[in-house]
């Protein structure tokens, strides 16, 4: 599936670096290889450098989303997975997207995503 163009979208662009650490809400970072993207209700958020094979991990919000909260990962993946401007997405509509810029295949975060 594909979805309405990014451009046209007000988002945030997260990418890890220290320097920025303190500027995101739903970023927690450790600077020893692996950072966790926390998201919740927060509108457009763009991953900018998201590493997988367990390097870094999202771990979604589920009260914040209206979620149920013993979702496993590869049913959030199923059910909100999407393609956004050519990039893996999941959508949790209202609204709330978290857009992976330079991935291309939603699957590939299942081992990488936390549900809390």
């Amino acid at each position: 599936m594909t979805g309405p163009d990014l451009a046209a979208r007000n988002f945030h662009d997260v990418s890890a670096t220290e320097a920025n650490a303190d500027n995101f809400a739903l970023m927690r970072t450790v600077f020893n290889g692996g950072d966790t993207f926390v998201f919740g209700k927060s509108g457009v958020d763009r991953i900018l450098d998201f590493k997988d094979d367990n390097k870094d991990s999202v771990l979604l919000k589920t009260g914040a989303l209206g979620l149920a909260d013993d979702l496993s990962a590869a049913q959030v993946v199923e059910l909100f997975g999407t393609g956004i401007g050519g990039h893996a997405a999941l959508d949790f509509g209202d609204g709330n997207r978290l857009v992976f810029v330079g991935l291309d295949d939603i699957a590939v975060i299942l081992d990488d995503l936390l549900i809390a």
